[in-house]
């Protein structure tokens, strides 16, 4: 049996990629800011690695 995407549903399924394709390029960023934020603190010395 083959069900059939209504347009209204379809327009949903997009709106939730839309939003999951945002919040990971907002962990990405956020990730990518600490990343360079502990670099520097390495650089500092004020983190021992």
């Amino acid at each position: 049996m083959t069900t059939k995407l209504k347009t209204s549903d379809i327009d949903v399924m997009l709106l939730n990629k839309s939003a999951a394709i945002s919040a990971l390029d907002k962990l990405a960023v956020q990730t990518s800011n600490n990343m360079k934020s502990l670099l520097e603190q390495v650089k500092r010395g004020s983190i021992n690695v």
